[in-house]
């Protein structure tokens, strides 16, 4: 079953690894989103405010997985990454009540980019990444707390290593396909 959940049309290997993990990540966050929904209206854990993020969030997801399914890896990736990256500022707001967010939540999409796409698109969110927490910051009036300066600084620092790490693998999987070229 789980084969036919992941199962993709593609036009080349690349294309269909990276269209099977967007779908994982699609699933897993429909998942998540749906137990979630679950928890707000069976128990007092989650505020039922949140409905209507999680719904974002599953419909966002539902259309992640179908752009997936057609072979649309890079779209549909980036689609995902942005809905995490919004979803995680909009849990940072006043309108949803939840203040804190841990700032190592801000660096999920740029994973997930680098991941799903490359270091281009793992630059990309993770200076998106450090620019929503400026925002939110300064939305919330705690731009210069320390733990905020000390928590942008470090989601800079992880945000340049998750770029340096993912343009390395990059490159070594580009040199190892070109030496087995070479020597096949």
């Amino acid at each position: 079953m789980l084969s036919r959940l992941v199962d993709v049309r593609a036009q080349n290997s690349n294309q269909y690894l990276r269209s099977q993990l967007v779908k994982v990540c699609a699933l897993l966050f429909i998942a998540a989103a749906g137990l979630s929904s679950v928890l707000m209206l069976t128990t007092s854990l989650l505020p039922m405010r949140m409905m209507p993020f999680n719904l974002v969030i599953i419909v966002g997801s539902v259309m992640v997985y179908a752009l997936a399914q057609r072979g649309h890896a890079t779209l549909s990736a980036a689609l995902l990454c942005t809905i995490v990256s919004i979803a995680i500022a909009l849990t940072a707001t006043p309108l949803f009540g939840m203040f804190e967010v841990n700032p190592a939540s801000y660096i999920v999409p740029a994973l997930l980019a680098g991941l799903l796409i490359g270091s281009q698109a793992a630059a990309l969110f993770g200076i998106l990444a450090v620019l929503e927490q400026i925002i939110t910051a300064a939305w919330l009036g705690q731009l210069t707390q320390g733990t905020t300066i000390t928590g942008l600084l470090v989601l800079g620092l992880v945000s340049i290593l998750t770029w340096l790490t993912i343009r390395t693998l990059e490159r070594a999987a580009r040199q190892a396909r070109e030496w087995k070229e070479l020597h096949d």
